[in-house]
């Protein structure tokens, strides 16, 4: 358990510099998101676990229940991560250029709506996999493609 959600926490933390470094307010929910990914992983990181006659480990305060429950939820958190990293605003929309106005047209400004397109950089697993690992990995690809736009981008 201990190291797929150090992956977790690898992952969120890198998402969190990723919005600190873009700066755009449109990003706020998508680090508070990210953030409470980085605590939930980080209560479940135990180097050294330690049993004592509480039902509970030591370290995490996770009983056994818990524990389990963690373990099938790991999949969900990676997912979740993976969906407010592809929601990331990474580039600012451009402002509109005015076009040229007639003389006999009224000089109205008319507001163009404006595309956000999303890039999301993704990998292919490694080579060597197991069906389940493969339907889990196209599982979790498919619940992150469906929270993008059609107009975004995907990356490898």
């Amino acid at each position: 358990m201990t190291e797929k959600y150090k992956t977790l926490k690898d992952k969120a933390i890198a998402l969190i510099q990723e919005i600190d470094a873009l700066d755009f307010t449109e990003n706020a929910i998508a680090k508070s998101k990210a953030n409470s990914i980085l605590q939930f992983a980080e209560g479940r990181i135990c180097e050294t676990p330690k049993i004592t006659t509480s039902i509970k480990e030591y370290n995490t305060k996770l009983t056994y229940s818990e524990v389990l429950s963690a373990n099938e939820m790991f999949a969900q958190k990676e997912t979740e991560i993976n969906i407010v990293d592809a929601q990331l605003v990474r580039e600012k929309a451009e402002e509109p250029v005015p076009a040229p106005v007639a003389d006999d047209t009224p000089t109205e400004d008319i507001p163009q709506p404006q595309v956000v397109v999303n890039t999301i950089k993704r990998t292919l697993p490694n080579a060597d996999i197991t069906v389940a690992e493969y339907k889990s990995w196209l599982l979790s690809e498919i619940k992150t493609m469906s929270a993008m736009k059609d107009t975004d981008k995907v990356t490898f």
